[in-house]
């Protein structure tokens, strides 16, 4: 079995993310705002399915990519990352939160060493790498 990512059952994610809101919004800064409800509302609606699912690749890329964009706007320059994927249409499943789970320990790793920073690079190919670089 899986495990549900901690981000997605600590209410410290979520105030986060609403403080980031709040700044973004009383700085007038609207595209990025909506950016963030809209990756939020995305990642929150990926949530809910069953942790045991198996999905295909390209929505677990999508839950990453938008985690990924959500924690680089709270992060700033700590927080890089690059996403890849086949130019070819996925046919490779993979049970729901195998990679999310991962990036997501990748970033509370930078979130504790903050002078270092670091990298991530996940690629979804054939096979789906996340590597952790500082």
């Amino acid at each position: 079995m899986n495990r549900v990512p901690d981000f997605a059952v600590e209410n410290e994610f979520t105030n986060n993310i609403l403080t980031v809101m709040r700044a973004l919004n009383s700085r007038g800064e609207r595209k990025l705002l909506e950016a963030v409800i809209s990756d939020y509302s995305a990642l929150l609606h990926y949530l809910q399915r069953a942790p045991d699912e198996l999905i295909s690749s390209a929505l677990e890329f999508e839950a990453c990519e938008c985690f990924l964009r959500l924690q680089h706007i709270r992060y700033g320059k700590r927080l890089c990352y690059s996403l890849s994927k086949s130019e070819q249409p996925s046919v490779l499943s993979v049970k729901k939160f195998s990679v999310l789970s991962a990036v997501a320990d990748a970033v509370d790793y930078i979130a504790e060493h903050p002078i270092e920073g670091g990298f991530i690079r996940v690629d979804f190919s054939d096979v789906i790498k996340v590597l952790l670089q500082n």
